[in-house]
């Protein structure tokens, strides 16, 4: 299994487990009476099921590209945004308005 393989079955093992976690908080907490209408349903299991899949689903293609986007940071060399945020330079600078009459 490639690098990205890896990374990319981790977030996703990450991400849907967040959204178990979240969905059990819903549920367990009678969000918007969500539990009410699972409970009753007919096709419970169904309906935790898909809720978990879709969450799941929307929260891992969240994350997906954020974390490609740290590992490119981490991976770069000396000229890295950290490195060159370490180097800049602070120089005052005044901005002049001009004077407004209230309108009162």
């Amino acid at each position: 299994m490639s690098h990205s393989e890896e990374i990319h079955l981790r977030y996703d093992l990450i991400c849907f487990a967040i959204v178990a976690a979240i969905g059990a908080g819903l549920l367990h907490f009678n969000t918007l009476n969500l539990s009410y209408l699972v409970k009753t349903s007919e096709t419970e299991l169904t309906a935790r099921v898909v809720l978990w899949a879709l969450g799941g689903i929307v929260f891992a293609g969240v994350q997906m590209p954020l974390a490609v986007m740290i590992l490119a940071i981490r991976h770069e060399d000396d000229s890295s945004l950290y490195s060159k945020a370490s180097q800049l330079i602070l120089i005052p600078t005044y901005a002049s308005f001009p004077y407004r009459k209230p309108f009162i």
